[in-house]
Order: structure tokens, then sequence, then C-alpha cells
């Protein structure tokens, strides 16, 4: 399909058409759901308590942690933080303002000894709305999103979040199975289409549902989500491609190097005429929450004055995701010491309100996407992913593995019937073509990159861009990148991956233009692009043809992907 998201000519006119499109963005933290004539989605959090059952707690309730877990830090890990700390602070003072200014340092021990000294204010209950903790008297089986976010923790209930690190949660413990994952996520949308979106759930069968997926995806998630939106929720059609594709369209560009930083993953990959070749897609094992560590990690060097506050908590998460947008950035501009407040809501506690002083920590942290050796504090068992090959599924029998075993007969065939010269040769250099191009599964999971260390997003710009088939491509690369995604939405980071960007490309690539780096498409919050892409993309006439009726996937399954997903299956 050759497509842009600038055609907006042939965008179907029907608004009848646009309000029965469903379309579904599912993320590691928020859901975002409307219908594809709304300008804004509807932003949840995706989560669900389902109360445990099991006589006298035999079974304790288990909640998956609202921020990526940090993890106990050893001395040689610690050093190696400070190292990079240091390092990333040593960046920062030789930089200078857009005045052509040097930054003033900030002095940790001013810092720390006037954090350590401050005292909370608790707020009069007049000024501030105190929330209280959900309600649970009647003793609900399920509570999803807000309700499940602000359940209080002694309450006997399993706290989970479907999806992790941009790909379904499925683990070995309760409620862990592949089957409960899905089961999770299809109350979760069921619920808010029903109480948000104002649809019974009886007539979806008359909706149809966009579902955007990975860039780097799992197929066999994929093919439970499509049966799920089927089958399970009912939706007459369903049409699916990958964010970073969506994220093009939303933007109104042709083509583009995409960065998009979610809650808990980071894609980047290279899109041009709504095509996205395999081989260009890294997905990186780190996000916005992995900053809120980072930034936690940093306020604790300097004697973070709400010395109660856990991590690991829902509300502590919560309060360090807020203190994270609020206060950091990567404007150069902005140097020396800062006092700012910041204010601690409990529910059905009073509201504490603190002062506290910051330097160079509100950059540190956000440049942990430049500097990933920061991102230890939450593990050193991070992934570089790329697409993995196509296992074979008993449902799809003629996939690629059979049509490369069939390639290689008929090529061998031929050999035998041409003449004598090829048959000691049985792997010609046709048979190895053909085995090139086709993509040749190989076992395993997801191919993982072998590298020493992870990669920063520049870096993984770089890498992307060099898979690319050729010149001209890359060129086009280059010269846009267009970056998406909640967990990278802070001020001066276009300024801040320009520079970066600016002195790794090669010479033959320089156009003698500045990298285009796009962070503001059209003014929309940027994590909503990818949303505001599907809804465009599924109104366009070209991609009429590709929408998955629930009639074909109940007759052919899986195979009905291959042919009708406007991208290679």
């Amino acid at each position: 399909m050759n497509g842009s998201g600038a055609n907006a000519s042939c965008l179907s006119t029907d608004a009848n058409s646009a309000s029965n499109v469903i379309v579904i963005n599912p993320g590691s933290l928020y859901l975002k759901i409307g219908r594809a004539s709304d300008s804004v989605p509807l932003i949840v959090p995706q989560v669900i308590a389902r109360r445990n059952k099991s006589k006298n707690n035999a079974f304790p309730c288990l909640e998956d942690p609202f921020l990526v877990s940090a993890v106990k830090l050893d001395k040689e890990t610690n050093k190696q933080l400070c190292d990079v700390q240091h390092s990333v602070l040593n960046v920062l003072s030789s930089c200078l303002t857009s005045s052509g200014y040097s930054r003033n340092s900030t002095s940790k021990e001013k810092l720390s000894e006037f954090n350590k000294k401050v005292k909370p204010v608790v707020l009069p209950k007049s000024s501030q709305t105190i929330r209280c903790w959900t309600c649970v008297e009647n003793k609900p089986d399920v509570l999803i999103g807000e309700d499940a976010l602000y359940l209080k923790p002694s309450e006997p209930y399993h706290v989970r979040w479907p999806i992790r690190r941009g790909q379904l949660n499925v683990h070995s413990g309760i409620g862990g199975s592949i089957n409960s994952i899905i089961s999770d996520l299809e109350r979760i949308w069921a619920y808010f289409i029903e109480t948000k979106l104002n649809i019974n759930l009886k007539t979806l069968s008359n909706f149809k549902a966009v579902l955007t997926i990975p860039d780097v995806y799992n197929r066999n998630h994929v093919k439970e989500l499509i049966s799920m939106v089927l089958n399970g929720l009912g939706f007459g059609s369903c049409f699916i491609h990958h964010e970073a594709v969506f994220a093009t369209f939303g933007a109104g560009l042709s083509s583009a190097t995409v960065i998009d930083v979610g809650d808990q993953k980071t894609s980047v990959c290279c899109v041009e005429d709504g095509f996205s070749p395999r081989c260009t897609r890294i997905t990186l094992e780190y996000g916005g929450s992995d900053i809120t560590q980072v930034f936690h990690y940093l306020l604790k060097q300097r004697n973070f004055p709400y010395t109660e506050c856990k991590s690991e908590s829902r509300v502590g998460g919560l309060l360090l995701q807020e203190l994270k947008e609020n206060f950091c950035h990567l404007d150069i501009n902005v140097c020396g010491v800062r006092e700012r407040q910041f204010q601690v809501k409990i529910p059905e506690q009073p509201v504490l309100q603190y002062n506290i002083l910051l330097g160079d920590e509100c950059l540190v942290a956000p440049l942990a996407l430049f500097h990933p050796e920061l991102f230890a504090v939450t593990g050193n068992n991070k992934k570089i992913r790329t697409l993995s090959r196509n296992e074979g599924d008993s449902e799809d029998p003629f996939d690629e593995n059979y049509l490369i075993q069939t390639k290689r007969k008929y090529g061998e065939t031929t050999e035998a019937s041409g003449g004598n010269e090829n048959l000691n040769n049985p792997n010609d250099q046709l048979c190895d073509e053909d085995l090139e191009t086709c993509e040749v599964p190989v076992s395993g999971p997801d191919k993982e990159i072998k590298c020493d260390q992870l990669l920063g997003i520049d870096q993984a710009v770089m890498q992307c861009i060099d898979r690319c088939d050729n010149d001209d491509t890359k060129r086009r690369m280059y010269n846009c990148v267009l970056v998406v995604g909640g967990g990278i939405n802070f001020k001066g980071i276009d300024t801040w991956l320009q520079s970066r960007l600016s002195v790794q490309i090669p010479l033959q690539y320089r156009t003698g233009q500045c990298v285009d780096i796009i962070t503001n498409p059209k003014d929309i919050d940027p994590r909503c692009v990818v949303w505001k892409g599907a809804a465009v993309m599924s109104l366009l006439d070209t991609t009429q043809e590709l929408w998955i009726t629930k009639n074909e996937w109940e007759n052919v399954g899986v195979r009905i992907v291959r042919e009708k997903a406007p991208f290679v299956w």
C-alpha cells in the first residue's frame, strides 16, 4: 500500500463511518481509546484488580508495580553510576547557554543541606480536595482503571498491569498465562467502551476496531489480540498496523525516523510511504518509568525531604511521576539552583506541602536516554529487541517456512532438468538468493542484538538508518526525525537530539540542512500522535480492503493476516 500521512484527499467524508470506528492504542501504563471522529482519545490507566477469593488468603495477593521496579545496587554498580553521573555533569558544565554564557554549576552540599532541614506544611482542608480510597464495601469482584489505581493496599485484591515493557505481561505467577492476560485486557477495554464511550457491548458487531501493535511484535500475542477483538468483544471487523506507521500518519509525514518513548519501552524505526522494513525496527527496554526511577535515585542523593516515599507503591509512583513531569527538562538555558514546591496527596490523609532545592538533577535524569548506563537503577538485564522470525503456526501451514522450502525444491528440480553442470551444486546461487529474500525463519524468541552495553536513542537511530536499503532512503531518514510518546515529553529534547545526531551523521548523507526534529506535530499531544494517526488511516479509501472481518477470521484464521495486513507478517 502506498500512502502517507499527508494524503488527506482520500479521507472518507461519511461522519457516521468515523463514529463507528473505535481506535485502540494499548500501552504499558495507559490505554488510549476513542472513536475515530473524536479529536482526542480517552487516556486511562490500563490496570485491573481482581478480588482474592482463596479461603483465608491461602494465596497471597500479588500486585504488579506501578513503576518499573528499582533494584538493590551493589558497591560496584553504585560506583559506576556515580562515574556516569559525574561524566554527564561535566558535559553540562561545558555547555553554553543560547546567549553564549557558561552554565552555573550547582553545589551538591548546598542542596543536601537545605533539603535535609525541610519540614512539611500541612495544608488546610478547605484549600484542597482530599481523595478517598476506592470503596469496596460491596466486595466487587473486579475494579478497573482509577478504581484499581486508588485501591487501598490492604484490600484483598490482585492488581495487574496486562502489558509490561510493551509486551503482554506473561509470567509464571498467578494470572500470568496468556489466556489470563487476554481476559484482563478484554475486561478493561469492554469496561471503558461501555462506560466512557457509551456503547452497548451487544452492538459492537456494528463497529470496527483499529488496533495498534508494537513495531517489534510477538505474532502469537497479536493473534490472540485479534481473536479477542473479533470473537471476545465482538467487533464486526479489525484493522492492525505498526505504531510507528500510525505516528507518521498522525504527524502528516510521508517518511521519517520515528522515536516512540513510552512508559517502559523505546521503539526506533524508519518509515517511508506507510511501510517500515523489519530490519530497521529496534525496541529498547527502557522508557519514562525508568527515567522516573533515575530521578528518584538522584533526589535521594540530595536528601529528598519526603523520606517516606516508596517508588514500589502506587501512590509513591504517582508522586514521583508527577515530579518528573513537572521538574525534569532538557533546557540548557535553565541552570543553577532553583527552589520548587510539591504536594503529597495520600487518600484520606492531610495534604502535605514540601519545598525542595533542585539543580542539574532535573537534566541528568532525562539525559539517561543518551547515557543508558544510568538505567542500571532498574537493573542490567534490559534487552535490545528486533522482530523475531516466524516460528510457524499450526493454523498457518503455508507461511514463509513453507514458502522457502517449496522454493528450494523448485530450484533443485529446475537444476536437474536444465543440465548436468548444476547437479553437483544443490546449494547454488539462486537458492541462496531465495533464502535471503524470503527471510529464513530462525528458532528462538525475539532476536537480540549482541552488544556490550545498552544503546542510547541517538545510537539506536544511527543503527536503524544504517540498515536502510539505499543512500537516498538513508538521507531522507536523517533529514526528518519524529519524536512521540509520553516518556520523552521534555522541554529541549529536540535541540539536544539534534545536536547529538548532527555530529554522528556520515559526511555522504549530510545535506547542509539541520536535522528536522519534530516533537509536537500539528500541536498534538505526543502521547496521542499514534492514536490520531490510526484514526486518520482507518478512514482512508486505500485501507478499506485491509479490514479483517469476523467471518474471515472464523473461517480462515490467522492466515488472513498474511493476506490483508499492510505489512509483511
